[in-house]
């Protein structure tokens, strides 16, 4: 399956080129050494790689992965997400490939033909994600660590689960990651469950999709109380562009003001350490604390 396919017309670069999906694969071939030579062909899996302890094994990296950039600025890169030139591959001996997803049918047995390790880490959910902290600590020999980490993020998410419970029917949320045509994320999307988990109702989970069309009048139908505006925009203000749009100015949203842009795209669209991060921004967006009257 084509990466760009999968998350349609490169929803903010795919989406920014973040979740993981597909059965597991690994190759035959075991890590030898004393210390895996793990590649990275994704931005949450590098991120992933350095939360546990593993950045001292991190011999490649894509053209994506951008953090942490303190670690990730002199790691070679390989290739695109899920798309490594092979040449530039084995020119940094690995032992270890991680992958989420690849750009065509085609990579992976060609990956396998260089009878490197391959495996491929499933990273959809909030709870995949301290199940693939322990798995990439098991496979880079730093468990301990990986399953400390691992721990936190749980305890972090039980405990958000426990806070997100309404008092009140939730906002019905509209996330929109494409302006023309705009483009909603649908249920079993790793948006959708943080715009849930943050006191929200995606709109959009009434289709059994990741990304799909919408038309205004299908907004206007829904009359969501807040728009999260996950795109770039020609005039630099997508908020604004929401509110002037023809037909949207009867929406709740538009007409309270509930319009939001300015996220961190990389921490709340990556299944990854910094997803607590992502769900606090949607949460303020969503259900901004009220403030307090004055005197």
């Amino acid at each position: 399956m084509l990466i760009m396919e999968k998350y349609g017309i490169g929803i903010c670069i795919g989406l920014l080129l973040l979740a993981g999906c597909g059965k597991p694969t690994t190759s035959k071939s075991t890590v030898t050494g004393n210390k895996p030579r793990v590649v990275s062909l994704a931005p949450n899996l590098t991120e992933l790689i350095c939360s546990v302890g593993g950045a001292d094994r991190l011999v490649g990296r894509t053209t994506y992965c951008n953090t942490p950039a303190n670690i990730v600025t002199n790691i070679p890169i390989i290739g695109g997400f899920g798309d490594p030139s092979l040449e530039q591959l084995a020119a940094v001996t690995p032992s270890l490939i991680l992958d989420v997803d690849l750009a065509d049918d085609t990579i992976g047995p060609r990956l396998d033909s260089l009878g490197i390790r391959r495996e491929r880490i499933i990273c959809r959910t909030m709870d995949d994600i301290p199940v693939a902290m322990r798995r990439i600590g098991q496979l880079l020999q730093c468990e301990n660590t990986a399953n400390q980490v691992a721990d936190r993020f749980e305890q972090q998410v039980r405990k958000m689960r426990q806070q997100s419970r309404p008092k009140q029917k939730p906002k019905k949320v509209l996330a929109i990651v494409w302006s023309d045509p705009m483009v909603t994320i649908g249920t079993n999307t790793f948006l959708s469950e943080l715009i849930n988990l943050a006191g929200g109702q995606n709109i959009g989970d009434e289709v059994d999709k990741d990304y799909f069309n919408i038309s205004t009048e299908w907004v206007v139908a829904r009359n969501p109380d807040v728009i999260l505006c996950f795109y770039m925009s020609n005039t630099n203000d997508n908020c604004r562009d929401i509110r002037e749009s023809p037909g949207l100015n009867a929406v709740n949203a538009v007409r309270n003001q509930h319009v939001y842009n300015r996220f961190n795209f990389d921490a709340i669209l990556r299944p990854g350490p910094r997803a607590m991060e992502g769900l606090e921004q949607l949460q303020r967006a969503i259900n901004p604390p009220t403030k307090e009257p004055g005197p």
